[in-house]
């Protein structure tokens, strides 16, 4: 048993319920639970950015400046770029269906994050129609654009924009 600075809240409700047929099959054991070893634990690390009190849910257009997108060559990669305008928390990406067929996405960057690994991904997996188009990215800040690199595996050329949804912080 751990000693009592360690112990988790499944510690202490075994404790406290020390019979699991009393919990009436609600707690199912997977695994032992994690405990943050001495040695590994750092203090928390504080931080404290402009205050902002408004935010709206926004749409953000991803075209490389081109009315009605790009137009994205045959067997080619595109590199798409935006910096918004005040720090945005995306929540969706979605790329349109219509446009999504042998079009793949092979990296997207937020600063140092990569939101991709190992082989090109899909662009129907963030399709309007998909429930995969709800991410979880870092928010993007001001001094920090986004990169998206598109591959189009497609026998012709292809137009499009994509659209991240999320929420725009403001002052």
């Amino acid at each position: 048993m751990q000693s009592s600075q360690q112990s988790t809240a499944y510690d202490l409700l075994l404790r406290a319920m020390p019979n699991r047929a009393s919990l009436g099959g609600a707690v199912d054991v997977l695994s032992n639970p994690a405990v943050a070893s001495p040695a590994t634990a750092r203090p928390a690390t504080s931080y404290t950015d402009r205050a902002y009190s408004n935010s709206d849910d926004v749409h953000l257009g991803i075209s490389s400046g081109s009315p009605g997108g790009l137009v994205h060559p045959t067997g080619t990669a595109v590199l798409y770029t935006a910096q918004p305008a005040d720090p945005f928390k995306p929540h969706a990406f979605i790329i349109p269906s219509s446009h999504s067929w042998e079009l793949y996405i092979r990296s997207i960057q937020i600063g140092s994050w990569n939101g991709t690994d190992g082989d090109d991904v899909p662009a129907e997996a963030h399709s309007e129609v998909s429930l995969s188009q709800f991410v979880e990215w870092p928010t993007i800040q001001q001094s920090q654009p986004i990169r998206i690199t598109m591959w189009n595996q497609a026998p012709w050329n292809k137009r499009y924009a994509l659209d991240l949804r999320g929420t725009r912080l403001r002052q």
